[in-house]
């Protein structure tokens, strides 16, 4: 276990290639595909209301695992500083995309705080980012084609913001708007050159 820490030490840095997700320049978000290396989860909690958002976005039944704290500390990726995560499996030689999606607990909390209207304490650059979160992921949960490959996530989940804060309950407003600016001027463009697909745009 500790040569595997290790390994994943050197091949999870600021800025360099993950396993799958979105990676900032300044801090690693998520290795979004995992193989059965990830400890399983036994105390984290679950969103009823985040799992509908991510399952229609994904366009199947999908399940997030909110860590606990206590979990975050257990798991082998939370704990080196990831943020959420896919599992997925191979299959006769095929990579099989998981339906199952393990989130650090403050994103989870952000979320259903922006569902509730009420974002009293928290900022709004992490909310924004907890939004990214849940919609990039979601485009690995959808298991298609392009599932494995970080800029065409992207990519969907910059085309899908509209819906998703629509599924998220925040209706039009200048708030929305600022979200949708924050995450596409700010939080996109804090990702490596591997989520970037040339001519993709933001839907507004």
């Amino acid at each position: 276990m500790k040569a595997l820490r290790r390994a994943l030490r050197r091949r999870i840095r600021w800025g360099s290639p993950s396993l799958g997700g979105l990676v900032r320049a300044a801090s690693v978000l998520s290795v979004a595909f995992m193989a059965i290396l990830a400890t399983p989860a036994v105390a984290y909690y679950q969103e009823p209301g985040l799992e509908g958002v991510s399952s229609r976005l994904a366009g199947r039944k999908v399940t997030i695992e909110c860590l606990t704290p206590r979990e975050e500390r257990r798991d082998i990726y939370i704990s080196l500083g990831v943020e959420a995560y896919v599992t997925w499996k191979t299959l006769k030689g095929r990579r099989i995309v998981g339906s199952v999606a393990r989130f650090r607990g403050v994103h989870c909390d952000n979320l259903v705080a922006l569902m509730a209207g009420d974002l009293s304490g928290r900022r709004f650059h992490d909310v924004a980012w907890s939004v990214l979160v849940i919609v990039h992921e979601s485009g690995h949960l959808k298991g298609a084609k392009w599932s494995f490959d970080e800029a065409k996530t992207q990519c969907w989940a910059m085309q899908k913001l509209p819906a998703a804060l629509d599924m998220l309950g925040v209706p039009d407003s200048f708030f929305r708007d600022m979200l949708i600016r924050q995450i596409k001027w700010i939080h996109h463009n804090e990702l490596n050159g591997n989520y970037q697909l040339e001519g993709c745009q933001a839907a507004e």
